[in-house]
């Protein structure tokens, strides 16, 4: 399984690795949790929900922190909520990646410290969580 954490234009470099996946018919799953202001920064939103549609992504969470329409909300939220899915994929060998700014990367870190406990370094040790910030 495959986690993809993202923020704004982090989603980009994700677009690709699943497409590519959408080509050549690999299964796997692939979870998720884009971050962004609003939705008229939710980039690609249809292309995505087409994808889950599809079986292309088995989860996609968007979370919205400055929409008037919504309660803020950070990916870090999310995955806490999720906590249970994410502890579950990782018994199944996932790899994390997370893309977009280091307190995106510091905050969903401090997510899966907590939601890990002792398992976190095994997870780093692994190479099951890549950075890119």
């Amino acid at each position: 399984p495959l986690i993809f954490v993202c923020a704004g234009s982090g989603l980009a470099p994700f677009l690709s690795f699943i497409e590519e996946r959408s080509l050549s018919n690999v299964s796997s799953s692939i979870d998720i949790y884009f971050g962004c202001r609003g939705k008229y920064d939710a980039l690609f939103q249809n292309k995505l929900n087409q994808w889950k549609s599809d079986g292309v992504i088995s989860n996609y969470k968007l979370a919205l922190s400055r929409d008037p329409s919504t309660p803020k909300t950070y990916v870090q939220k999310l995955i806490k909520s999720d906590s249970d899915h994410i502890l579950s994929l990782f018994s199944q060998g996932a790899v994390l990646y997370i893309c977009g700014s280091s307190s995106l990367s510091n905050g969903v870190t401090s997510v899966l410290q907590t939601i890990l406990g002792n398992k976190f370094n095994t997870i780093q040790n692994n190479h099951q969580l890549v950075l890119d910030c």
